[in-house]
């Protein structure tokens, strides 16, 4: 799973890290360059994050490719903090796998994620 993350430019350009492959969990600091023009985080930095963390975890098994993809934003962060995200898969069929993951920053979750993948034929 590292090396997958590793070959991920969008997780290497947010500087992720893999702090868990079991459940996948990752994480990241928040840096001025991800921040808006209200000085948080930029929505689609969390949204990325949490979409870096998906991915990993419906390709641990088979290939799979995102089709569709929710967030719902509760508080925000801001440079200097770290956000964690932890996924958990919600069901799978031959064809399908579905997602929720939380957003979590020092004080608390800041978002709530789902996803579903679509897991191609080999």
């Amino acid at each position: 799973m590292e090396q997958t993350l590793e070959s991920d430019s969008v997780g290497k350009w947010l500087g992720v890290t893999l702090e868990s492959a079991e459940p996948v969990q990752l994480s990241m600091m928040i840096g001025e360059q991800h921040t808006n023009f209200y000085g948080t985080t930029h929505g689609g930095v969390v949204f990325s994050l949490a979409d870096v963390a998906m991915s990993l975890a419906a390709n641990a098994e088979v290939r799979a490719v995102a089709i569709d993809a929710h967030i719902v934003f509760q508080a925000a962060s801001r440079p200097g903090d770290r956000l964690r995200v932890a996924v958990e898969q919600m069901s799978t069929s031959r064809r399908l796998g579905s997602y929720r993951a939380t957003v979590d920053g020092p004080d608390g979750q800041i978002a709530s994620f789902t996803g579903t993948c679509y897991r191609p034929p080999s």
